[in-house]
């Protein structure tokens, strides 16, 4: 009935995976306003990447459901901030040639909704508003 070697509380369980999400989430909300943390995430890489070495200590020391629920979403979190950073972000188009915040337009024409061609010039001396959605489909 005793065990001669007593159970250790294994916090790592808890631990690895809270600093993963905390390197994926914070990638997102704090790291991404500073140029040069957001273009590499070399940061939030190391914060994944440690909470996954943390995971598999865990998974080391009691193979458990928790632990490899909890290395899972770790390898989760590594796989979504590097899919992220090293492939969504690098089919965004260049922003070589963007006309500037405040700059005159330049001239072009669209059809509307009916088919008709409508040009810049067509609203020249009125006030108009143009709306651009920078998008990637």
């Amino acid at each position: 009935m005793n065990d001669p070697t007593p159970h250790r509380r294994n916090h790592l369980i808890w631990i690895g995976p809270l600093v993963a999400v905390f390197g994926l989430v914070s990638y997102f909300f704090l790291f991404a306003r500073y140029p040069a943390l957001r273009d590499t995430a070399w940061l939030n890489l190391l914060l994944v990447l440690a909470g996954l070495a943390l995971s598999v200590v865990a998974i080391r020391r009691r193979l458990s459901f928790l632990s490899a629920a909890g290395a899972l979403l770790s390898l989760g979190c590594a796989a979504l901030l590097a899919g992220y950073v090293f492939v969504l972000s690098e089919q965004v188009p260049d922003t070589a040639g963007v006309v500037a915040v405040g700059a005159p337009a330049p001239a072009f024409s669209l059809t509307d909704h009916t088919g008709a061609i409508v040009r810049l010039s067509d609203f020249s001396g009125r006030p108009l508003v143009l709306v651009f959605y920078r998008g990637f489909w």
